[in-house]
């Protein structure tokens, strides 16, 4: 009898919250639209039809760019990601994937193992964002739980409404919208496009194995006897990333060993950024996060190891995968003015190339005048150019350090950035570093 009116219950909650899921929604903490995106636009991909879910925090958003994978190898891997996502989530977030993706490899970002303080606006973010179902509910009930909220408390999880019904008077036209944009979780906000932090100083590489801290441990555990038991194929990846000290550092170098040791595969990426290409100097736009630039690096190197290790095959070109090309092609606007051509090709640099110096732009009578400094190894230089609102376009290419501009369009802003290249005796050309900002001039 206790079981049938348990049982009951459950079917009413769910009910309930199905029809008061429109109101929920528009009536809840102002949506996190990049959240919304990444657990949410995740539902939209057809039934077994990705390789891979990489779930986490939000290492896994500026880390990894799903269109940029797509583009360059025809792999097709979802991010499940939302901002500071507890890592204890992880066995409930599995188990929505392999909802309708059961045979998708499940990558792990370990790194977020250390965020253990559940935070309330996150918890929103992440189980305000999916669908209705009995494992939201169970996953709702173990953060709450968790974070040490009682059942008061924890009922606005449930339903939003009961905190936020007197948001009438705030509501904007963004809240009424939640249309997926079809991006795949790649990353659209203005950090990661355009943010720049030299992080040098603060990377630290772990010296020796360290156990971390008890509830890490367990944690950790629980997620792998989960996989035992559920017969998970999962990868975890620590990303390149600052840590506090050498001391955090080296938990990983543990935490890697155990996992090894429990039989799972661990793609440890701490010490690899020379490997990657991530310049520490560049590549980041705070301590934990890569910008655009670093992403892409990061994204070639993780897409060639994917297809290395698990096979995966390209499917550009096939019907069933025709969105992934029309994200692509909606992502433009958010590449085409910050990457140049050859990014996407990381066969095609040479970090050994310096970024040209002393770079100046004046406008003259004739034109604008681009001049920089020599670089030592360099057989040539790329000019590139980029209007107000255009991407950036290839100039010229040549052999001093000076470039006469006659064809920009006065009325604006006219950037430029300068590359040195090598060539090979194949033919082959290597790009070196670049200033990401490059120099600007009013026309």
């Amino acid at each position: 009898m206790k079981k049938t009116a348990f049982l009951k219950s459950i079917v009413f909650l769910l009910l309930f919250a199905l029809c008061f899921r429109p109101v929920n929604r528009v009536l809840s903490q102002p949506l996190d639209r990049r959240s919304y995106q990444w657990v949410a636009g995740f539902y939209e991909e057809p039934r077994e039809t990705l390789d891979a879910v990489y779930i986490g925090s939000s290492n896994v958003y500026a880390f990894w760019n799903p269109l940029i994978a797509w583009e360059r190898y025809g792999i097709a891997v979802h991010s499940y990601a939302s901002n500071d996502q507890p890592f204890s989530a992880m066995p409930y977030l599995i188990d929505e994937v392999r909802k309708t993706q059961p045979n998708a490899l499940i990558i792990a970002n370990l790194n977020s193992l250390h965020d253990t303080v559940i935070k309330e606006t996150h918890m929103h973010y992440l189980v305000g964002n999916m669908p209705m179902s009995l494992n939201r509910l169970k996953l709702t009930k173990h953060l709450a739980e968790e974070a040490g909220y009682s059942f008061t408390e924890s009922l606005e999880f449930y339903f939003p409404i009961i905190r936020f019904h007197e948001r009438w008077s705030e509501l904007k036209q963004a809240d009424f919208e939640f249309e997926i944009n079809g991006l795949k979780g790649a990353a659209t906000y203005a950090n990661h496009l355009q943010g720049i932090q030299n992080i040098t100083d603060r990377y630290v590489t772990g010296m020796e194995p360290e156990e971390p801290a008890e509830d890490v441990r367990n944690t950790l555990e629980r997620l792998l006897d989960y996989c035992d038991e559920e017969q998970v194929n999962i990868l975890f990846v620590i990303v390149p990333r600052a840590e506090e000290n050498v001391a955090t550092a080296n938990t990983f170098l543990y935490l890697k060993e155990y996992v090894e040791d429990r039989g799972y595969p661990v793609l440890d990426l701490l010490d690899k950024t020379e490997e990657i290409g991530l310049e520490t100097a560049r590549d980041y736009y705070n301590d934990t996060h890569t910008n655009l630039h670093g992403s892409i690096k990061f994204t070639r190197y993780l897409s060639e190891y994917l297809i290395g290790q698990y096979g995966f095959r390209d499917k550009r070109g096939e019907a069933a995968y025709a969105s992934w090309d029309a994200g692509r092609e909606a992502y433009s606007q958010y590449l085409d003015p910050q990457v140049l051509d050859f990014e996407y090709d990381g066969s095609g640099r040479d970090y050994t190339l310096a970024e040209p110096g002393a770079l100046k732009a004046r406008v003259l009578q004739d034109g604008i005048s681009v001049s920089w400094d020599p670089v030592e190894g360099a057989d040539g230089y790329a000019v590139y150019r980029k209007t107000d609102s255009g991407g950036w376009k290839r100039a010229a290419e040549m052999a001093e350090t000076g470039y006469l501009d006659s064809n920009a369009a006065k009325g604006g802003t006219v950037t430029y950035r300068v590359v040195a290249f090598r060539i090979e005796e194949s033919g082959e050309i290597r790009y070196g570093k670049f200033a990401y900002n490059g120099v600007s001039v009013k026309t």
